[in-house]
């Protein structure tokens, strides 16, 4: 809930600095922090990714780790990885 407020207060503090408060400036302020939102995601896949391979490479996997994988629990599968 403490992100999704801030993300706010950063959209409202974005928009406030654009040149133009019109509509137009208020559309591509959400956009570009919606674009910031779906890169951190895709980062956060990828080192997802990169978890799983390593799990792979070293040949680790058991029901345990697939039960992971299918809850795509990121802690968890950085525990594992730490193991």
């Amino acid at each position: 809930m403490n992100q999704s407020i801030n993300q706010r207060h950063a959209l409202i503090a974005y928009a406030m600095h654009c040149k133009y408060r019109s509509c137009m400036s208020l559309r591509w302020a959400r956009r570009r922090l919606t674009t910031g939102i779906v890169i951190k995601k895709l980062r956060e896949l990828a080192i997802l990714m990169l978890i799983l391979a390593l799990i792979g490479i070293s040949g680790r996997i058991d029901s345990e780790d697939a039960e992971l994988v299918a809850n795509a629990d990121v802690s968890a599968l950085s525990r594992v990885g730490d193991q």
